[in-house]
């Protein structure tokens, strides 16, 4: 279904604040975390054990880093990979509770490097899957001796489950046609839930308009995505339209798909013509004069926007005198 309508300000404040600190980082203020992502095949009462490395330029300060074991979600906005606490955590696909680090505080000189062993324990009841988890990398205040609110690397790790099923699968839970006021332009947002139990690596969105008689007006993809859609998670894909479609009615067809052209999801909408040309690009239109569009996210991105609402609050109050 396409809806209009315009955000709540709050939330709208919370996804801007979302977007701009679940980046993934792999180095950060000198700090270089290797390797950059965990994937490992595990058979159900398995145990895996490997190395993270840590290294710190010369012409850096000494510095001491905290190293967390953590959820993994996925911001809705961009699928940006954030952490999870114990109390957010909720899905059924976590490796939480299976992951351990052997040092949760590493002191580095300039110049200097360490090792950490991560290692993976997988009871006997996991069957089916993937299990997805989180290593974040925290500097460490000195004046405290806690880890502040920087988050200086985040390492995901997927696990696969040794003969389980694995299911791909997804469905479009949302479609936005917003138009602007302005130049005429709009944008095309399509928002995707993975419904599987397996990460969806290279996900692309790809957008066709049509008339009525199936002949095509413009069609375009997104690059697929860098990182992989988790299980539960809802993710957002946009196009832009920048002038408006001819006076005709013409059908919006949009597809999620694999890199490799394998289909996910499909959904077609039909969408009157209001008589000037259109081209579709794959960047977002100017937003001045944009009449806005909005919709509320599924239950795990409501989850993590919560997890960062509460995070950004406590930070508040432990700055608070």
């Amino acid at each position: 279904m396409i809806m209009s309508r315009t955000p709540h300000s709050a939330l709208s404040v919370i996804l801007v604040l979302l977007s701009v600190i679940c980046t993934v980082v792999g180095i950060a203020g000198g700090l270089s975390v290797e390797p950059g992502r965990i994937e490992q095949d595990i058979g159900p009462g398995g145990t895996w054990t490997g190395t993270i490395v840590l290294s710190t330029s010369p012409d850096e300060t000494d510095g001491s880093f905290a190293i967390e074991v953590l959820g993994l979600g996925q911001s809705p906005l961009d699928g940006s990979y954030l952490v999870l606490g114990e109390p957010e955590d909720t899905s059924p696909y976590s490796a939480r509770p299976f992951l351990s680090v052997n040092a949760s505080r590493v002191n580095l000189n300039p110049g200097d490097h360490a090792g950490i062993l991560a290692t993976v324990r997988i009871p006997d009841s996991e069957r089916d899957g993937g299990r997805f988890a989180a290593i974040a990398v925290r500097n460490v205040t000195p004046a405290t001796g806690e880890p502040d609110g920087d988050l200086m690397a985040l390492i995901p790790v997927f696990l696969t489950l040794q003969g389980g099923n694995i299911t791909k699968t997804g469905e479009i839970t949302a479609l936005e046609f917003t138009e602007s006021t302005g130049s005429g332009g709009a944008m095309i947002a399509t928002w995707f839930m993975n419904t599987g139990n397996h990460q969806i690596e290279g996900a692309l969105n790809r957008v066709t308009i049509k008339d009525r008689n199936g002949v095509v007006f413009t069609s375009v993809a997104t690059d697929p995505l860098d990182q992989a859609l988790i299980p539960g998670q809802e993710t957002r894909f946009t196009v832009s339209v920048d002038k408006s479609l001819p006076g005709t009615e013409y059908v919006l067809t949009t597809r999620i798909e694999k890199k490799d052209d394998v289909l996910l999801a499909e959904q077609d909408e039909i969408l009157p013509g209001i008589g000037r040309e259109a081209e579709v690009q794959d960047s977002q239109p100017s937003m001045e004069g944009v009449l806005p569009t909005m919709r509320v996210p599924g239950f795990y991105a409501g989850a993590a926007l919560l997890a960062v609402f509460l995070g950004i609050a406590g930070l508040i109050r432990k700055a608070t005198p």
